[in-house]
């Protein structure tokens, strides 16, 4: 009995296989590094989002010196009491979601400076999702 030569239909299972496992390699070595750039890039969101709340109280600083008055806003005032003042002078157009009212001017410096002596306070401002 002689065998007819058959032509192949399709992948044989090895040939799946090994793709399979080509592809499994490519994303598992592309994938971390993604993923760092995604966090990374939340992060910066969130240290220039601090650097505009800096610069905003700062202009607010300087209008208040230029009209008389001398006493500039405090790095311990809280971020409610920073949002009732930019209510009243709009620095500020978008407030960032990610800021707690109980946020000091000096977390926001820290985070805007990327200072990161009080790490929780950072970790908890960017795990805070926009």
């Amino acid at each position: 009995m002689k065998f007819k030569n058959r032509k192949k239909n399709g992948f044989s299972i090895i040939e799946v296989m090994v793709s399979f496992v080509i592809i499994i390699i490519i994303v598992l070595l592309i994938g971390p590094n993604l993923f760092s750039t995604y966090e990374r890039s939340k992060e910066m969101s969130k240290v220039s989002d601090a650097s505009a709340i800096v610069n905003a109280t700062d202009m607010h600083n300087l209008n208040r010196f230029m009209e008389g008055e001398i006493e500039a806003i405090s790095d311990n005032i809280t971020m409610s009491e920073l949002r009732q003042i930019n209510e009243q002078y709009k620095y500020l157009n978008n407030w960032p979601k990610w800021v707690t009212d109980s946020m000091t001017l000096k977390d926001i410096k820290d985070i805007a400076n990327n200072n990161l002596v009080n790490k929780s306070t950072i970790s908890r401002a960017i795990d805070n999702r926009v």
